[in-house]
């Protein structure tokens, strides 16, 4: 089961896999995408960092694997203080660093990954919470976000268009089981259990770099005309 936690903690957030009542909630061309998903998603790239709360995963992992697989792993960092995450986030310069603090709605912020492939795709992976996989099954956590600089392919929607809506001042559109939003120099992609918990993250966004509102009430900006 660890392994299975593993393999589940460095890709359900760049494929898109979510749970709902236990099942995992798939395609027939990439996890968590639905067949009508305007975009053509990159590729898994090459993980710059892959950080993780030991406090909550290392239970679920185990001691053993914890080691083996998390801290004599060059690749991945294990995070004894939530405040690391902090000081990843507010330090990040590349794009507006959004995301809903070390805690949401109980959840705690459990792993930060940035995934960069030459030369345009670069993505903030978030989990808040943990999930424990059925044998021979995968899960992902409660909450997913994936954060990362706008491009042209992935302009905003048509305001007419199915599924599209504002939150708080900008574009949003719910697709297959994901909430997307775009805004200022970034594209938000949220996953989550319910459909309240997703808006409800969409409402409580803030960048933590100082590249956007840095509180819930303030409007999120517009899409940039650069995307």
């Amino acid at each position: 089961m660890a392994i299975l936690v593993l393999a589940v903690l460095m890709f359900a957030a760049a494929a898109g896999t979510a749970c709902q009542n236990g099942e995992e909630i798939q395609s027939t061309r990439l996890p968590g995408v639905a067949q009508d998903d305007p975009f053509v998603w990159p590729e898994p790239g090459t993980i710059v960092y892959h950080s993780l709360r030991s406090d909550v995963w290392r239970p679920i992992i185990g001691d053993g694997n914890w080691q083996k697989n998390i801290v004599d792993d060059p690749n991945r960092t294990p995070v004894e203080d939530p405040a690391v995450f902090q000081e990843v986030a507010s330090t990040f310069q590349e794009f507006p660093f959004y995301w809903l603090g070390l805690e949401f709605q109980g959840l705690p912020l459990s792993g930060i990954t940035r995934v960069y492939t030459e030369p345009a795709e670069d993505q903030i992976l978030l989990m808040y919470g943990t999930c424990e996989p059925k044998p021979e099954a995968g899960c992902g956590p409660p909450l997913q976000m994936r954060v990362e600089p706008c491009r042209h392919n992935q302009r905003p929607p048509d305001a007419a268009a199915d599924g599209v809506f504002q939150v708080r001042g900008t574009p949003a559109q719910r697709v297959s089981d994901h909430l997307l939003l775009w805004t200022g120099r970034a594209f938000v992609r949220i996953s989550a259990y319910t459909e309240e918990m997703m808006l409800a993250a969409a409402e409580a966004l803030v960048a933590a770099n100082g590249q956007g509102p840095a509180t819930p009430d303030e409007p999120l900006p517009p899409p940039s005309s650069d995307c």
